[in-house]
């Protein structure tokens, strides 16, 4: 039997954040604490897009947003300035902070400081249990019990669901004459594949990750990226900042958002003001009005607006942009706009059929590629331990689809309205609840928000 005094949390999940909010946890405890954190892989920190120890996978952020700690913002920067394995990816003529870096450098960056926290064993002990996943859970009068896939019982206070992102839904089902890669971020799928055109089902970022990758070991074939909207990620530009905007006049709509930031740009634009510096200056207006949404609105947010703004919003690395671009202007890549609606046989590939404004267009691709992003349907999806959250009724879906319901202080809601004072979740689960939630100063910033719920203590007052 554990110390009445010493709290006992558990995270389901050591991708970063899971790392993230132990690391947040073991920085603010002013109390005996106990973390253990459960990882279905053999490794920690090794979520989808850091996976491929890949130079041509670059962050989507400037070095200066993406420290552990917020109060110590440029930690990250001075971590690659000190590191030689970084040098080949940095220009001379910027700071360190104002530069995109490979992802795998992150993910070093993030293992290495999680283990200096697990070195200090003062207040806080930090397990880390490999190939172990929680399974199911039950509540108690005094906390809950988790149930490992092993069949293993354990008792703890509070449990935290940081289970990332997952995998896209399965699209093509093992189409009998072609390779079908469902889950492109999956280590090395790029050898698996033969010559030849390939047709990537999205046009979102896994898709220019794809891409890139798949050039980059040396594929020949032209790749076609389809889909209904076509809208492809925009680039960042190194060094913009936020464009000064009326909070104030932040509309509340979504009719009226799109009318705001249409307006600003605009006005940017007169000034030759990159628009980009407008969008930078939204993101925090957005993020604050989005919980306040009704639901209606939210939901048409993700049903016509969604594609759009995270194409000008969730922007690719300059490196990134310029070698994609280079693709397309050669003709290796061909974006096309439509619905792919079956895939019919054809000699040694196959056909796959492409609906759009102008009719129907065959494709002959001997690789189908499944870049429509994770999959949204948690009821169903691959989590065992989401799903059983959500059979039990101590969670349930967000009114989007997208995520789970959390409160504001991200406890889970259940069936019947009310939070949870036990069961806790972050990042990808929360998207629907607040919209930005997938990039890693947002993840940070829930985990420190996180820590300070879990403990009950003032963040701000504890040392730093």
């Amino acid at each position: 039997m554990r110390e009445p005094d010493v709290m006992r949390i558990a995270i389901a999940g050591g991708g970063y954040a899971g790392l993230s909010v132990a690391a947040h946890l073991h920085r603010y405890t002013t109390v005996p604490l106990e973390i253990d954190i459960c990882e279905s892989t053999a490794g920690i920190g090794n979520g989808p897009a850091y996976t491929w120890r890949n130079p041509v996978h670059v962050l989507n952020g400037e070095a200066a947003h993406l420290s552990l700690f917020e109060e110590e913002p440029d930690a990250f920067a001075e971590w690659l300035r000190e590191l030689p394995e970084a040098a080949p990816f940095l220009r001379d003529d910027l700071p360190i902070r104002n530069q995109f870096v490979p992802r795998y450098l992150f993910a070093d960056y993030t293992r290495q400081m999680f283990a200096a926290a697990c070195r200090d064993e003062s207040l806080c002990t930090i397990r880390v249990h490999l190939r172990t996943e929680i399974a199911d859970v039950e509540q108690t009068e005094d906390g809950v019990t988790i149930a490992l896939e092993n069949g293993e019982r354990r008792h703890v206070d509070r449990l935290v669901l940081a289970t990332g992102n997952p995998p896209p839904r399965r699209l093509f089902d093992d189409v009998e004459g072609a390779v079908c890669i469902e889950n492109p971020w999956e280590p090395e799928w790029v050898r698996r594949i033969p010559s030849g055109p390939v047709v990537m089902a999205g046009t979102g970022q896994t898709m220019i990750d794809a891409a890139v990758a798949l050039r980059a070991a040396g594929h020949d074939g032209v790749i076609h990226a389809v889909s209904r909207r076509g809208v492809v990620p925009e680039t960042h530009v190194y060094g913009l900042n936020a464009r000064p905007v009326d909070g104030a006049r932040f509309p509340s709509t979504m009719r009226g958002m799109t009318r705001f930031v249409r307006e600003e740009v605009r006005a940017a634009q007169a000034e030759n003001v990159d628009w980009r510096t407008v969008t930078n200056a939204v993101r925090p207006l957005s993020c604050e009005a989005w919980p306040d949404l009704p639901a209606a609105e939210q939901r048409r947010f993700f049903r016509h607006i969604a594609p759009y703004w995270w194409g000008y919003r969730q922007r690719v690395a300059p490196q990134v942009g310029a070698s994609f671009q280079s693709l397309i202007d050669e003709g290796r890549v061909v974006v096309q706009r439509g619905r792919l609606v079956r895939i019919e046989p054809n000699g040694d590939g196959v056909h796959a059929i492409v609906a759009g404004a102008g009719g129907e267009t065959h494709i002959a691709v001997r690789t189908l590629v499944n870049c429509t992003g994770p999959d949204l349907d948690l009821h169903h999806g691959p989590n065992a331990l989401l799903r059983n959250v959500l059979a039990r009724g101590y969670a349930r879906s967000h009114a989007t689809g997208a995520g789970l319901d959390v409160t504001r202080q991200l406890a889970l809601i259940d069936t019947d309205g009310r939070p949870s004072d036990t069961l806790f979740t972050l990042g990808a689960n929360t998207r629907g609840a607040f919209l930005e939630t997938l990039a890693i100063r947002d993840i940070r910033k829930q985990s420190r928000a996180l820590a300070k719920t879990l403990l009950r203590v003032d963040v701000s007052a504890t040392r730093a």
